[in-house]
């Protein structure tokens, strides 16, 4: 199973100086997550992906044995479209 979020929400006009929150291409950001996996959490991911489909940063997630646990990934915004996170197993 996978979970998708857009981080930048598309516009009607598609210009992105109209989205809500916009990201510079080039800029460096990071994305804060909180996760907990109740097996071992093998194969969990946290990833960031561009609107065509390539993924732009990916990390493993270590099992929380239950717990509710922080991640971060580090992600420069790519040209050419806005980018959404993914969780998933």
């Amino acid at each position: 199973a996978q979970v998708g979020v857009p981080v930048e929400r598309p516009t009607r006009s598609g210009d992105p100086a109209d989205a809500l929150a916009p990201l510079a291409a080039g800029r460096e950001y990071l994305v804060h997550v909180r996760y907990r996996t109740r097996t071992d959490g093998a194969g969990v991911a946290l990833s960031v992906y561009s609107s065509d489909g390539r993924a732009v940063a990916a990390a493993d997630l270590p099992a929380t044995g239950g717990r509710w646990r922080p991640a971060a990934l580090p992600f420069t915004r790519p040209a050419g479209g806005p980018v959404a996170v993914t969780v998933g197993y």
